[in-house]
């Protein structure tokens, strides 16, 4: 077994959520597209007929009075500017829920439950087969480091958690749990075809259709995949000072394969959002009535406030923390003097 079996849980696979979500809002948008088209027909039928009298009767009035104090118009304009605002803030929010990968986004399974009773819950979730047209069976579950407190212990003497770490890893860089730039992707992908193909060989060479398992999405809609092939193969072919200092004589094929896992890791321990749990929040804005999305971080050791493309932008140690409070749907902190301060 793993040594620190306690910092990891199971959750449900995020691609067969994400394949049931689509197929849901599939139905729900074609069942919206036909209840709107026959709402539109019969409205427009009975609205031609209202629009006629409704304008002659307008017409005929003198001065086309409004009928609204100027108090009555300044009141308006200002109701209407505070529900631009509140919705232009909704969008925002809904923008960022859409495009960041967050922990409430995972569907983790409870861990005083057994796994049979979970896994049977999620498949009696009520979702309609048949309205969906498919055949829910019980869900993939894959058990995933949720907490960090021990992880710099993560090393050879186990290898187990390392492997399990490393697959995290990946697919934490993959999805853009980890925002990477395209030198720092196609580095990660260099290290994970030596990982899981071995030393470079022209006749062991992944396929073009498996560059979406080597780098995250939002660079590949960036650029070709024929380019970005080519540049993954440079990055697997170059061994670079890891080999040179590390090399052996006699090092096995799984020797091989091991040290570069470690490399990937190594890698995504310097990011700035490893071993993070993110949340989406709303904050109240200083000295303004208006909530503002933010990207909100808790580690083992701090709170961070991050920016959209996740770097650090504000981190107050937990030590910080005057006092807290939390509500049904909100939380309160005080950092005191570190209040919009933070570290660098």
């Amino acid at each position: 077994g793993i040594q620190n079996p306690t910092e990891y849980l199971f959750c449900i696979d995020d691609e067969q959520i994400n394949q049931l979500k689509k197929i849901c809002e599939a139905d729900m948008s074609t069942l919206k597209s036909m209840t709107m088209n026959s709402t539109m027909n019969s409205t427009m039928r009975s609205g031609q007929t209202m629009n006629r009298s409704r304008f002659d009767s307008t017409m005929s009035r003198s001065g086309l009075q409004d009928g609204l104090s100027y108090k009555k118009d300044k009141e308006t304009i200002v109701k209407k500017s505070k529900n631009k605002l509140k919705k232009m803030a909704d969008r925002n929010y809904t923008k960022l829920q859409q495009k960041l990968i967050t922990d409430d986004k995972i569907e983790w399974l409870h861990p005083s439950e057994t796994l049979a009773s979970e896994l049977y819950r999620y498949r009696d979730l009520g979702i309609n087969n048949e309205v969906l047209g498919i055949k829910l069976d019980l869900p993939t579950v894959v058990l995933r480091r949720r907490y960090f407190f021990s992880d710099a212990n993560v090393e050879e003497r186990d290898p187990k958690q390392l492997a399990l770490l490393y697959k995290q890893c990946v697919k934490s860089v993959i999805t853009g749990e980890y925002s990477v730039t395209k030198q720092k992707a196609l580095q990660l992908a260099g290290f994970q075809a030596k990982a899981e193909y071995g030393r470079y060989s022209s006749a062991n060479k992944p396929d073009k259709e498996r560059v979406s398992e080597l780098i995250p999405a939002d660079i590949i809609k960036k650029e070709k995949a024929s380019k970005l092939y080519a540049e993954i193969l440079r990055e697997w072919e170059d061994e670079g000072s890891v080999e040179t200092q590390e090399r052996q004589e006699g090092e096995s094929k799984a020797e091989f394969k091991f040290k570069w896992k470690k490399q990937y890791i190594k890698v995504c321990r310097s990011m700035p959002t490893y071993g993070v749990t993110c949340f989406l929040v709303k904050e109240k804005e200083r000295g303004k009535n208006r909530m503002k999305p933010r990207l909100l971080g808790i580690s083992k050791q701090s709170v961070i406030r991050l920016t959209e493309d996740k770097e650090r932008e504000f981190v107050y140690p937990l030590e910080s923390i005057k006092n807290w409070a939390a509500g049904t749907n909100n939380v309160t902190l005080n950092f005191g003097e570190h209040d919009n301060k933070g570290l660098d």
